[in-house]
C-alpha cells in the first residue's frame, strides 16, 4: 500500500508586505516544509512547483492578484504535472467549483449572486457593461442615479486601470463626468467588462478569515485611512482589527452558504445606518494587512491547514498580538501619485503600526526605507500639498 504523500506550503512571492510575514510566521508554526518561490519567471514557478508536486501535495497562497493570475497561466498552458496534488484555497462551488482566479473576477461574482435577495445585508446596486464598438453609453443614462463609480470587472495582466486611476476607480458625479470617462474608456478598454455601481457612503470594512466544510472564523478590519486621498475608493493604508460583530458574521455566514466557499478570504462591506453593503469584492487569497491576521491569538491560515491535516508546531513561537495595520510608503506614493493632500499627524500614526518597521525586516531595509520616505515627503512639499493636521 502507498504511503500518502507529505503536503508542503508554498508561497508565491510579489507583494513584501504579504509573502514576507506569511512565510515567517508559517516557517515557525508548521512541521510540514514551507517554501517562498520568486514569482517573476513563469518557467521557474512551473519548474519549482513540479519538482515539489512529485512527493507532494502542495498548497499555494500567492501573494497578490496578478502572482495569482500568473499562477493560472501556468496551469491553463498545461505546464503543472500531478495537477490533482496542486492544491489553491479560494473556490466557490455552486452550479460547478469556480477557483480562486474566477472567484477574483467581479462579473463571475455579480452573476452568481445577482438573484439572490439577502436577509442580512444589501446589495449595492450594479451594473455590468461591456464595452465593444456596439455599446451605446447613452442608453444607460435613464437607469442610473448619480453619483456612481466606474471599475473594470476584470482586471487585465498589467492591472493597466489602477495606473491611470489609483484609486481604482473613477468616480460620475453628473450625466457629463460619466459620459467623459466612458468615452475614455471605449478608447482604451475596448472589448472589456465594467461595473458601474451606486456609491455607498459609509464606513469599509473587511470580514478576513477561514471558510472550510461549512464552519468559518474570521476577524473584522475597518479601514480608517484610504490612498489616495479621495472622497471615495483606493487602498487602505492604515487598518484597524476586532473580534467580528455577529451582524458581519451572519452577512458571511449567508454568502459563505449560498456560494459554498472554502479558502482564506478578505471579503469587503460597507457599514450604514441602513446595514450592512456588499459589492462583490471578494479577495480569495492573502492580502494586504494579512499580518494583522498572523499576529492574533487563533491564527486563520494555521487553523485552516490544521484542517487540511497540516501539522502545527506544539511549540510554535509566540508574537505579540498587533491590533493596527499601516503602510507609510503607500500612503505617501500613492497620495503623490494622485497630487493630492498628506497630513502629518495621519503620517505619524500610519508609521507607528507601519509594516515594514516589524521584526520581519532587517535594518538596512528599514534605513533604506526611511530614506525613501523622506524623498517622498520632500517632493510632496515642493508640490505644496503638505498639511500639519487632519481631523
Amino acid at each position: 500500500m502507498m504511503a500518502k504523500p507529505k503536503q508542503c506550503i508554498v508561497i508565491l512571492s510579489g507583494t513584501k508586505e504579504i509573502d514576507r510575514p506569511l512565510y515567517q510566521v508559517l516557517v515557525s508554526s508548521l512541521e510540514d516544509r514551507v517554501y517562498l518561490i520568486q514569482a517573476k519567471n513563469l518557467k521557474l514557478i512551473a519548474e519549482e512547483l513540479n519538482l515539489l508536486l512529485e512527493k507532494h501535495i502542495v498548497w499555494v497562497f500567492p501573494s497578490n492578484e496578478l502572482v495569482l493570475n500568473n499562477l493560472y497561466k501556468i496551469i491553463n498552458n498545461k505546464q503543472i504535472n500531478n495537477l490533482e496534488n496542486l492544491k489553491i484555497p479560494g473556490s466557490a462551488t455552486v452550479n460547478r467549483t469556480y477557483n480562486s482566479q474566477e472567484l477574483s473576477n467581479k462579473f463571475i461574482l455579480f452573476s452568481l449572486l445577482k438573484e439572490h435577495d439577502f436577509t442580512n445585508l444589501n446589495k449595492a446596486k450594479t451594473l455590468i457593461v461591456k464595452i465593444n464598438k456596439y455599446f451605446n453609453k447613452t442608453k444607460y443614462l435613464q437607469t442610473i442615479k448619480w453619483p456612481v463609480i466606474i471599475k473594470p470587472a476584470i482586471k487585465d495582466e498589467e492591472d493597466s486601470f489602477t495606473n491611470f486611476f489609483p484609486s481604482k476607480l473613477i468616480i460620475s458625479k453628473t450625466k457629463d463626468e460619466f459620459l467623459k470617462a466612458m468615452e475614455f474608456i471605449e478608447k482604451s478598454y475596448l472589448n472589456r467588462k465594467f461595473m458601474i455601481q451606486e456609491i455607498i457612503e459609509g464606513i469599509n470594512v473587511s470580514w478576513c478569515g477561514y471558510i472550510c466544510a461549512g464552519e468559518s472564523f474570521g476577524y473584522q478590519v475597518t479601514s480608517l485611512v484610504k490612498s489616495p486621498y479621495t472622497s471615495y475608493g483606493g487602498t487602505t493604508t492604515l487598518a484597524k482589527l476586532d473580534e467580528c460583530e455577529p451582524q458581519l458574521q451572519k452577512s458571511v455566514d449567508e454568502i459563505a452558504k449560498i456560494l459554498n466557499l472554502d479558502g482564506i478570504f478578505e471579503i469587503e462591506f460597507i457599514y450604514t445606518e441602513q446595514g450592512l453593503y456588499f459589492f462583490y469584492e471578494i479577495n480569495p487569497r492573502p492580502w494586504l494587512q494579512v499580518s494583522l491576521l498572523l499576529h492574533q491569538e487563533k491564527n486563520i491560515f494555521l487553523e485552516y491547514l490544521s484542517k487540511h491535516n497540516l501539522t502545527i508546531k506544539i511549540n510554535k513561537i509566540e508574537t505579540k498580538i498587533k491590533k493596527y495595520w499601516g503602510s507609510a510608503f503607500r500612503y505617501l506614493s500613492l497620495n503623490e501619485k494622485n497630487n493630492t493632500q498628506i497630513f502629518l499627524n495621519v503620517l505619524l500614526i500610519i508609521l507607528k503600526y507601519d509594516i515594514i518597521y516589524s521584526l520581519h525586516f532587517k535594518i538596512i531595509v528599514q534605513i533604506k526605507y526611511t530614506l525613501k520616505l523622506l524623498e517622498i515627503i520632500i517632493k510632496i512639499s515642493l508640490k505644496r500639498n503638505v498639511y500639519l493636521f487632519k481631523k
